[in-house]
């Protein structure tokens, strides 16, 4: 088997967007085929087979137009909401490609489904939107809380670095859609292609493979011809950005919700909080205690992410700034300008000249 071929997902993906084309699916079908598990505490195993499950689910309702949307919607905010307490297990299939953390790559793809759902589902769009800047703040409050701790408690670098993986996760998602809703930015993500079978064919086919696969033996499964590729790198892998500009990207979030987004990323940013957040960083990569964690220094890619969220969300679809939002984009100009100029008052180190070759950048998106 090929390093990228993750045989559960790939089977669970692709049955989820065969059965989005079927008028009669019915619910139960849905829960069996995509191996949905209840919700059980907040505290309760967090695997492989559960994020397989809950991205399907997401990716069923977009490609069904929305269908079974009152009933599944609450499910998956349910775990979406629990997402910093469960005990997360990195037992997924082994990919030597993959370069950012679980807790980064799922809460990357997990945001991108329900902000695609917001978008698309305008009377459920208040409910998602709250729940995301809810969690978001969450996350970042128990961060502030680790930070701004003198106890030195053991295990707070690796606590701290898998919540702030988190927060990237969220930040480079959030409030990001597609204009066609047939091509929502999930299928961006995971690129998979089938060419010779009609939906009926596949969906059948996949349904049969996917019942005689279990975890212990997805090492020895083959699918009986070569269907699906992933001929790109998957854009979680991609550190600090988000989805590449494009007159089909829109964003959908009112004012009032961009500003419930500001408040957090501004007390992330404060200096005290990114000088420690680089230790943390220092320690976990010394250590080696978080898989496939990249960053040397935290504080860049954090920067990188919050001016970016805040540059996304603020861009109007028609390009004209309504009257009430245009003191909200001077306050927020400001702020990327006195954010970005932290680095030019630095010393000229190396590490101080690619932070400033990464704020000249962003930099120029806000003028």
């Amino acid at each position: 088997m090929r390093e990228n071929e993750d045989f559960l997902f790939q089977s669970l993906f692709n049955t989820a967007k065969a059965l989005g084309r079927l008028d009669t699916a019915k619910l139960s079908e849905v829960k069996s085929l995509l191996q949905y598990e209840k919700f059980v505490s907040n505290e309760q195993p967090f695997g492989h087979k559960h994020r397989c499950s809950l991205l399907s689910l997401g990716t069923f309702v977009l490609y069904s137009r929305g269908r079974h949307i009152d009933r599944i919607l609450p499910w998956l905010l349910q775990y979406y909401a629990a997402l910093p307490r469960m005990k997360w297990s990195d037992n997924g299939f082994l990919n030597k490609r993959d370069r950012v953390t679980i807790f980064e790559q799922f809460a990357f793809c997990f945001n991108t489904i329900l902000s695609e759902l917001a978008a698309q589902h305008p009377e459920h769009r208040e409910t998602i939107v709250v729940a995301q800047l809810d969690l978001l703040a969450c996350v970042v409050d128990e961060i502030l809380n680790n930070v701004e701790s003198k106890r030195g408690a053991p295990g707070e670098a690796v606590s701290t670095v898998k919540k702030i993986c988190l927060v990237l996760g969220l930040l480079r998602s959030f409030g990001r859609s597609s204009r066609d809703p047939s091509k929502p930015l999930i299928s961006e993500i995971f690129r998979m292609g089938h060419a010779t079978e009609s939906d009926g064919d596949e969906l059948q086919k996949l349904i049969d493979g996917f019942r005689q696969a279990t975890e212990d033996d997805v090492e020895n499964q083959k699918p009986a011809q070569k269907t699906m590729e992933r001929p790109n790198e998957p854009i979680y892998n991609r550190h600090g950005t988000s989805f590449p500009e494009n007159p089909e990207r829109c964003s959908t979030i009112e004012l009032k919700h961009a500003e419930a987004l500001f408040d957090p990323i501004q007390r992330l940013v404060r200096p005290a909080v990114l000088t420690r957040l680089d230790e943390y960083a220092v320690e976990v990569q010394e250590g080696n205690t978080v898989k496939r964690f990249p960053y040397r220094w935290l504080s860049e890619v954090v920067t990188l992410c919050c001016l970016t969220v805040l540059r996304d969300v603020l861009q109007p679809p028609s390009g004209q700034l309504p009257a009430a939002s245009r003191q909200f984009h001077k306050e927020i100009h400001v702020f990327a300008v006195e954010l970005l100029s932290r680095n030019d008052r630095a010393g000229a180190t190396s590490e101080e000249e690619k932070r400033r070759t990464i704020g000249v950048g962003i930099l120029a998106l806000y003028r």
